[in-house]
């Protein structure tokens, strides 16, 4: 799980941006969750995928995106299990 945060307190930017592997029932997933914290606006999006390297490779690039944009890695964690996605936007 990858958790990176865009905060820009001139432009009243204050964003977050989670992205995980993860299993549904067709296989592995690729789950990515964004909000904002100021507007407690949500979204939570799954994409089923063909298999982990394709995932993996998809988390690459999404994160290459999210810090071309301004955004920064707030936290980083590996999970073996990839059975359950938490969401916590009280950060």
């Amino acid at each position: 799980m990858i958790l990176l945060k865009r905060v820009d307190a001139e432009r009243h930017v204050d964003r977050w941006y989670l992205i995980a592997v993860g299993r549904d029932l067709f296989g592995p997933a690729l789950i990515c969750g964004w909000g904002n914290r100021r507007t407690k606006f949500q979204h939570l999006r799954a994409t089923s995928i063909a298999d982990e390297q394709q995932a993996l490779a998809l988390v690459d690039k999404l994160v290459a995106r999210r810090l071309r944009r301004g955004y920064a890695v707030v936290d980083e964690q590996s999970s073996d299990s990839g059975t359950s996605l938490v969401i916590d936007t009280s950060l």
